[in-house]
């Protein structure tokens, strides 16, 4: 982990002045000297750039209000140059930056001593106000008076030694991206392997410098200071779960770092993170708007060896070249776009018109609701759906990030889209995945992976936003939101949306598209409600109630159908399965060698086992924990939700997922749902309205057989 330290600086000329932030103040001035900057003042000592970048803006806030001209850039060449610092250096993410960077060496004065109007007014008011903050975060002893600093004034003989080639190499690299110096090192290796071209890797921290004073590169704290003893985490946007410890990189007692993204790499005050937005087009506009700028100041820099050779290669690594090449390769049959996907199997007549609703949405027709919703019956098949979509944007050009809650889910999606898109690069993400920066224009990704994007897809599809760990994460839904370009749809799909997705719809700022029946055109199974006085026990054995043994003898023996057994917690998971296995001992339940039931839950090491057992058709009856309710399909199914009453556990969404395992496949389309409790609760009744309301919709759209049709 590398620990950026600097100081915040005053850099002066042309009648105005500047306040910046840097690690190698001889750098910023032989960068900054030819845009009017004659001087540059260390005011602080070098400190971690979490402290130092929280000293910076209150600084550049008190210049805006005590004397705003001197602190705001002409209207010139100059000024739009510093206009575009003003953004730059790590506080875009935060807040609307002020103006910003510069630095280098030379003779010193006394910090803190007495300075008159007649030497330096400025210079005095100043470093006052910047003692009394350093005081105020106690870096400082109260008893302090002042410290040495530094005047850096150009000598004539500066040289910024990076080379052009890599200084775009590192932005080709970064773009779209939000990563930590280790990470984006790593980034650049890769790169390196893959173009046999050497970077110096030693030069990095000039090379990032030197892109924020062009004001490419943003330079952030990967935790930032908000004010005496108050942090966020800049990279997870929280600010709940901070914790201090000794640093032996800054080598400060109290250092302070995230616990919330902790298992993606360490945010630390002292750390930086390094993004390069990837919705201003930087690389595209490299030779038209960059180059000249930096041509100007780092003259020697063209006469690399490899200079000339590259440039092929690196055309043809640009983020976007695979999707021109794939526009422009021959079809391999007539009427095939590389782009339009390619699927195994026809599209529903339900997801056929979703997949259009979502095109007429995303050509722009709702220009308020850049977020639609496509809400599926459990079993709809919304996955699919999205595919068109992602054409649409994939011709025009742009990237897109498919996003899935869980690693498995990747693992099984990305086959699913690079199938869909013979003819586009997908690049898969999750943690440990042997990829880890590709830059194709199709990207499917665990929802923790968007932490490390910034600004970098045109669109964003979501899927099972309900689903754990993004839902209720604040810090994935920064993450999520973060890697869309500034305007940028998304597109959430789900079976079960939360009552602030269900909000934004009514209120017309979501577009909603409903995939309300399945493939085989029957009804959804609606939930029947078993109510039971109290539940009895019999020491450690639950006694049933005698509707449900007749419902489960009936289920396996007469309907040869599995059972699906929900049950609120771990301990119910073992005592009502010990429980339903002595039960089906006894009649009505014919005796016979092979095991009935089967229990399991989060903390069972043999839970994936009985899974696929179960899934196999191997046993009858599976006891389980809502670990169950998705992800999981047999052919010929009922539910039981035993203790439904728990509304703790069983809110509407469980509910409708747990209901969702009936009724699934062609061989058996209908089934049987029951929740037994001891009373009627809101969930248990919102469940069943929503179900009765999305059988309405598929029947008022001609998405449901007709009865004769059905009988056959």
């Amino acid at each position: 982990m590398v620990c950026l330290k600097g100081s915040v600086y005053l850099a002066r000329g042309k009648g105005r002045s500047w306040f910046g932030f840097t690690h190698d103040p001889a750098l910023d001035l032989t960068v900054l000297h030819p845009e009017g900057v004659d001087s540059l003042v260390s005011l602080t000592p070098n400190l971690p750039i979490g402290i130092a970048l929280y000293i910076l803006q209150r600084l550049r806030a008190e210049a805006e209000k005590k004397n705003p001209a001197d602190f705001q850039p002409r209207p010139s060449q100059t000024g739009r140059f510093w206009r575009k610092l003003a953004r730059t250096l790590g506080w875009g993410l935060l807040e609307p930056a002020e103006p910003t960077v510069a630095e280098t060496g030379g003779q010193e004065y006394a910090y803190g001593r007495p300075v008159t109007e007649k030497n330096d007014p400025e210079l005095s008011l100043w470093s006052r106000r910047t003692i009394t903050l350093l005081r105020d975060l106690h870096e400082l002893p109260e008893t302090t008076t002042g410290f040495p600093l530094h005047v850096y004034r150009p000598s004539g003989g500066e040289e910024t030694l990076c080379w052009l080639a890599d200084l775009k190499r590192v932005a080709e690299v970064l773009e779209g991206r939000l990563l930590f110096t280790s990470e984006l090192e790593m980034a650049l290796v890769e790169k390196s392997q893959l173009d046999g071209i050497p970077f110096p890797v030693g030069q990095l921290e000039d090379i990032l410098q030197v892109l924020a004073l062009a004001g490419i590169v943003e330079i952030y704290p990967s935790v930032m200071m908000t004010g005496p003893e108050q942090v966020r985490c800049v990279r997870c946007g929280q600010d709940s779960r901070i914790a201090a410890s000794p640093c032996v990189r800054c080598g400060r007692e109290k250092c302070y770092y995230c616990e919330e993204c902790l298992t993606m790499g360490e945010a630390r005050l002292c750390r930086p993170l390094y993004g390069l937005a990837g919705d201003e087009n930087w690389v595209a506009r490299w030779s038209q708007n960059v180059l000249p700028w930096l041509m100007e100041r780092i003259p020697d820099s063209g006469s690399e060896p490899w200079e000339s050779e590259p440039r092929e290669i690196e055309e043809c690594n640009s983020p976007m070249q695979s999707v021109h090449d794939a526009a422009m390769a021959p079809a391999p049959k007539e009427g095939y776009s590389p782009f339009w996907p390619v699927l195994t199997f026809p599209l529903t007549p339900a997801q056929e018109a979703a997949s259009e609703q979502l095109l007429h949405w995303l050509d722009g027709n709702f220009p308020e609701r850049r977020e639609a919703l496509v809400w599926a019956a459990c079993g709809a098949g919304k996955t699919e759906v999205a595919f068109a979509a992602i054409a649409q944007v994939l011709r025009r050009g742009g990237r897109v990030l498919f996003a899935v809650p869980r690693r498995d889910v990747v693992l099984e999606l990305a086959p699913r889209l690079q199938c869909a898109f013979p003819g586009i690069p997908v690049t898969t993400l999750y943690g440990g995945s042997r990829e880890r920066f590709g830059t194709s224009p199709l990207v499917a990704a665990t929802t923790h992976q968007a932490i490390r994007f910034y600004r970098a897809f045109d669109l964003v599809v979501l899927d099972e936003v309900d689903a754990f760990p993004y839902q209720g994460s604040a810090m994935l839904y920064h993450a999520v939101a973060r890697s869309r370009k500034r305007a940028g749809p998304v597109i959430l799909m789900t079976a079960t949306p939360d009552a602030q997705m269900k909000c934004e719809v009514r209120s017309k700022r979501m577009q909603l598209v409903s995939i309300p029946a399945r493939h085989h055109g029957q009804p959804l199974p609606v939930p029947q409600i078993l109510l039971e006085k109290e539940w009895r026990w019999d020491r450690e054995q639950l006694i049933f109630p005698e509707k449900l043994l007749t419902f489960l003898h009936r289920s396996v023996e007469g309907d040869l159908s599995q059972v699906f057994l929900f049950v609120p917690s771990v301990f119910l998971a073992h005592r009502v399965g010990e429980s339903l296995k002595a039960a089906t001992r006894l009649p009505p339940f014919n005796d016979f060698k092979g095991t009935w039931v089967e229990y399991s839950h989060s903390r069972d090491p043999d839970r994936e086992a009985k899974r696929q057992r179960f899934s196999r058709q191997l046993f009858p009856i599976f006891v389980t924990t809502s670990i169950m309710e998705r992800g999981i399909t047999v052919p010929r199914a009922n539910v039981v939700v035993l203790f439904a009453e728990n509304e703790r556990i069983y809110d509407e969404r469980t509910l409708i997922q747990m209901a969702g395992r009936a009724g699934r496949s062609t061989e058996r389309p209908y089934g049987d749902v029951w929740f037994v409790a001891t009373k009627i609760t809101a969930a248990m009744q919102e469940a069943v309205d929503t179900i009765h309301w999305l059988n309405g919709q598929a029947q008022k759209q001609g998405f449901l057989l007709s009865e004769e049709k059905a009988a056959q």
